[in-house]
C-alpha cells in the first residue's frame, strides 16, 4: 500500500497532476456501530485520510486522496471480517448467572481490537522504499509479532481461538497480496 502511494505521488508530480482530495462515505452498519466507527477512523489515520461519523446516518465519511481512500475501504473491510470471525469462533457466552454476556463481549473486543490495530498502524506503518514489496514488509510482520508476543495480556476467557497476533498478520497478508496483484 505505502508502495501504491509513493509510486501515485511520484507520477502525479511528474505530470503536474492537481489532484484533489476526495470524500466517501461508507456505512457503519448496526450493531456496535461506535467499535466499527473506531476501527474505521484507525484505518482512515493508517493512510493519511480523517474520518468523520454521522451516528444518526449509520455512516461515516472518509476525506482523503482517492487511492488513500480505496486503501481504507480495503483495509476496513479486511479488519471487519477478521473481527468478525473471531467474534463468531468465540460464539455466544453466559456469565455465573444464566445472563447472556454475548453482547458485552463483542462489544468490548471489538473496541480493544480497534485500539490495537491503532498502536500497531502507528508504530508500523508506512514500509520502507527499499527492495521488494515482500522485503519492506516482511521484517515489519517480524516485528510485530515479537511485540504482540511480549506485549500480550492473558485473558481468562481464552480458549485456544487464533490469536490476535494472527487475525493482524492474516490482515497484512491480505493487504500484500493485493499490493502485489495492483503493482
Amino acid at each position: 500500500m505505502a508502495r501504491h502511494s509513493i509510486d501515485h505521488a511520484m507520477l502525479a508530480a511528474r505530470s503536474d497532476s492537481t489532484e484533489a482530495p476526495a470524500g466517501r462515505r461508507l456505512f457503519v452498519d448496526s450493531p456496535y456501530e461506535a467499535p466499527k466507527a473506531v476501527l474505521l477512523d484507525v484505518a482512515a489515520a493508517a493512510n493519511r485520510c480523517r474520518a468523520v461519523w454521522h451516528r444518526s446516518l449509520g455512516l461515516c465519511t472518509v476525506l482523503g486522496f482517492p487511492g488513500d481512500l480505496d486503501a481504507v475501504e480495503l483495509l476496513f473491510t479486511s479488519l471487519l471480517v477478521q473481527a468478525t470471525t473471531a467474534m463468531v469462533q468465540a460464539g455466544s457466552r453466559r456469565d455465573v448467572y444464566g445472563r447472556s454476556r454475548t453482547r458485552s463481549f463483542r462489544q468490548s473486543f471489538l473496541t480493544s481490537y480497534a485500539q490495537r490495530i491503532g498502536e500497531l498502524t502507528a508504530c508500523c506503518w508506512p514500509c520502507s522504499r527499499a527492495g521488494t514489496p515482500w522485503s519492506r514488509t516482511r521484517w515489519r510482520w517480524v516485528g510485530l509479532m515479537a511485540h504482540m508476543k511480549t506485549h500480550v495480556v492473558a485473558r481468562r476467557n481464552a480458549r485456544g481461538e487464533r490469536s490476535a497476533a494472527e487475525h493482524v498478520v492474516a490482515a497484512l497478508r491480505c493487504l500484500y497480496r493485493h499490493a502485489r496483484t495492483t503493482g
